[in-house]
């Protein structure tokens, strides 16, 4: 029956119920007609019926049949592609989530006369620069394929090629591909008619369409053939055709699941692969290995040996499968730990990688008895590819989701800055440096050690712990709640006072004397002897240092002239200007607002539904930030006493 005989035998009004209920975005059956009088006296069908003065649908095939046919016989009058492409996309947008979809449904009629895959495709060329557009586009050939009739493999290469472009970087460009496989299940001819169109003119577009026409014959009575044909395919000398094939084999071990004989020749050529000269074709081949390495023994074995190698593509594979199948391999796996160990070779600017890394960390620290094996590995990466500098936030801005986790774990993380300022290894000095610096700036005043392992220390470890903290903790808040937290380790009076003593009035004392006054009081309320008469002797020298410096006479011939001064009040506007364009590059919120500057004026308000807002007023911002005392008065000396402090080793005198 054509589209128009359809029409003509069912009633106006239930096609029109049939839209309306629709247009409301759900899946109900039942709705009340515009006209009751026309349904009474209408023809039942298999579709509706009329109950109770209300249309019911047999079901929401039935209820979008009836709302396809509504649109069709709006549109179709007015001949133009665009506006049936328009209606269908607007009967999308209203079915979303839905298991039955009335815009595929709409299209299926207009294919009896019309081309849609052919128009579709030349209406993506002409909305290239349009990705929006284009996506729509493929979720309305999503929606179509099941109910399309007469389609061509010319037309479905067609659209492949024409979305090929605006879809290769995102990730939601594969959807079409399991449409088509669902499609092409049925019609075998069909794919191997795309088969071999697609491997006669093989290029980077084709490659998806290949390996899909494939898969989508192993769920058929011609797997075996389908199988024998990737294999084949993967020796073709034309590297795009044999990374496609391997691809395919690797999608069908995982997805298809073939056994006996034909599993180990898939195997085979996969493993082999890997060892290829063609460095297309390897990549490839290690991609569709970690792809199907969950379904055999012997393609895990293969991607942990291909691991070992550290090569970065490997890695960033390693990571990627991990990230994807963590639920699937479970920790306990003699696999998982190899595997996970060698991501502590990828490279700091394999940012998607290790952003898989990090999640795979975190979501392990939450176990405690994987929290070792997390610390280890971020300990390994720290150690060979952190920053020896003093800017030591590469290890916070790559592994921010487990970094956090580990500040959230207050014992683990005081152990952590512990262990990494006295190791050995100058990168976790520098990193745990940087981790304080990071974790102070966001409202963490008061990190502490840990005293589990303080109570592990010798003199010497003392020594270097002190040395490491005056070289690489520099924010006096910081510097003095660890300071205090030597105190608590075990037998303290004998162990750490002395150098909490020396920190205090020698280094940190003298450089914040202001707020090492002001943290001693504090401490002294809740000190017990003999903290207290220690607390109470560093206070007292602190005062006689400050009455003394108070006292002495202030020579204005030492002041620097006021153009000088000026001068250098300029020059530090134009380094704060220039380090808050740099923040700002990382903002997002400033990423995504428009900066308008302002030329006068001392209030803004906003304009909004012609309605104007309540007028704000500007206020200043103001910060400032402690700077070390011999950092003015002796910047040459300061700077040679921290060098010094940073290059110690544990056993210098």
């Amino acid at each position: 029956m054509t589209v128009s005989a359809i029409v003509q035998a069912i009633p106006q009004t239930v096609l029109d119920a049939a839209l309306a209920q629709h247009q409301r975005k759900n899946t109900e059956l039942t709705c009340s007609p515009f006209r009751n009088a026309e349904v009474a006296t209408a023809e039942r069908n298999s579709l509706w019926r009329c109950a109770d003065g209300e249309i019911e649908f047999a079901n929401l095939e039935a209820r979008n049949h009836c709302a396809a046919l509504a649109t069709f016989r709006h549109v179709m009058p007015l001949s133009s592609i665009d506006a049936l492409f328009d209606a269908a996309y607007e009967l999308w947008r209203n079915e979303i989530g839905h298991p039955d979809s009335a815009s595929g449904r709409l299209l299926g009629f207009a294919s009896q006369n019309v081309n849609v895959l052919m128009e579709a495709a030349q209406a993506i060329r002409n909305k290239q620069h349009q990705a929006f557009s284009v996506f729509n586009m493929l979720h309305l050939i999503e929606a179509a394929l099941p109910h399309l009739s007469g389609i061509s493999a010319e037309a479905v290469i067609a659209v492949v090629d024409a979305q090929h472009e605006s879809t290769k970087r995102d990730m939601a460009g594969g959807v079409i591909f399991n449409a088509i496989e669902r499609r092409l299940r049925s019609e075998s001819e069909l794919a191997w008619e795309i088969w071999r169109l697609t491997k006669g003119n093989m290029s980077e577009s084709m490659q998806s369409l290949y390996s899909t026409a494939l898969q989508a014959l192993m769920h058929t009575d011609q797997q075996s053939l389908a199988l024998e044909k990737a294999r084949e395919d993967a020796d073709d000398i034309d590297p795009l055709t044999a990374g496609a094939a391997l691809w395919t084999l690797g999608r069908a071990i995982q997805a298809i699941k073939p056994t006996g004989t034909c599993l180990d020749e898939c195997v085979a050529v996969l493993t082999s692969k890997t060892r290829t000269a063609s460095p297309e074709v390897q990549q490839t081949a290690i991609r569709a290995v970690a792809h199907a390495s969950l379904k055999d023994e012997r393609l895990m074995s293969e991607l942990t040996r291909l691991a070992a190698e550290r090569d970065n593509y490997t890695l960033a594979v390693v990571a990627d499968f991990l990230f994807m199948n963590q639920q699937e391999l479970p920790v306990s796996s003699a696999h998982f730990k190899t595997l996970l160990q060698s991501l502590v070779g990828l490279l700091p600017s394999q940012q998607n990688a290790l952003d898989n890394f990090d999640w795979v960390l975190h979501q392990l620290y939450a176990t405690p008895e994987y929290r070792p094996l997390v610390l280890d590995c971020l300990t390994q990466w720290a150690i060979q590819h952190g920053s020896s500098s003093l800017q030591g936030t590469a290890l916070i801005e790559q592994f921010d989701q487990t970094i956090m986790q580990i500040v959230n774990d207050k014992p683990g993380f005081q152990a952590v800055i512990t262990n990494w300022l006295v190791a050995p290894e100058k990168q976790l000095a520098v990193a745990c440096g940087g981790l304080i610096s990071y974790l102070h700036i966001r409202g963490m005043k008061s990190p502490a050690l840990s005293a589990k392992v303080l109570d592990t220390f010798t003199f010497q470890d003392f020594k270097f712990l002190a040395r490491r903290l005056l070289g690489y903790v520099i924010s006096e808040e910081p510097l003095l709640s660890l300071t205090f937290s030597l105190l608590e380790t075990n037998n303290a009076p004998k162990r750490s006072f002395g150098w909490v003593y020396s920190l205090l009035t020698e280094d940190v004392g003298r450089d914040y004397a202001h707020a090492t006054t002001e943290a001693l009081k504090v401490r002294q309320e809740a000190a017990k002897s003999p903290e207290k008469e220690l607390l109470e002797k560093i206070h007292a020298i602190l005062l006689q240092r400050s009455k003394a410096m108070d006292d002495l006479p202030r020579l204005q011939e030492l002041r620097p002239p006021m153009r000088l001064r000026r001068s250098i009040a300029l020059n530090r506007t134009r380094e704060m200007e220039q380090a808050m364009e740099i923040a700002d590059e990382k903002s997002i919120f400033r990423s995504i607002s428009t900066v308008i500057p302002m030329k006068a004026g001392r209030g803004w308000f906003s304009v909004s539904d012609n309605k104007v807002g309540p007028t704000q007023h500007l206020q200043s911002i103001s910060h400032s930030v402690s700077l070390p005392k011999r950092a003015l008065t002796d910047p040459v000396g300061y700077a040679i006493a921290g060098l010094h402090y940073r290059i110690a080793k544990r056993d210098d005198e």
